[in-house]
């Protein structure tokens, strides 16, 4: 039984000792990640995972949905279309109790 988790303890180990010397921690990640394919696979596998692992994450369609989403919110702040998208609800609901929560609502 202690001979399965043995190299996870040992990842676990240096990775926290690598986090403890101030190393970056996805640096940390990749190094502890790369020695253990290399250890349990090979080399080779270890190369080709550092290879394709991060085009793969950065062609998925579904992680730049974030980055959009960040970039129209700067773009709309900087513009001032949600001052203006504020003020604007603000102003028709200001009768309402809540006013403001029901402005920030519309203007979102």
């Amino acid at each position: 039984m202690l001979e399965d988790i043995t190299p996870i303890l040992v990842a676990l180990g240096a990775l926290l000792s690598l986090i403890a010397i101030r190393v970056p921690v996805g640096l940390s990640l990749i190094a502890v990640s790369f020695v253990g394919i290399s250890y349990e696979i090979s080399l080779r596998a270890a190369i080709g995972s550092l290879a394709r692992i991060p085009y793969d994450l950065a062609s998925n369609w579904s992680f730049s949905a974030i980055p959009m989403f960040l970039l129209m919110g700067y773009v709309a702040s900087e513009t001032g279309l949600t001052s203006g998208l504020f003020r604007a609800s603000r102003q028709v609901l200001a009768r309402l109790p809540g006013a403001l929560a029901c402005s920030s609502v519309l203007a979102s």
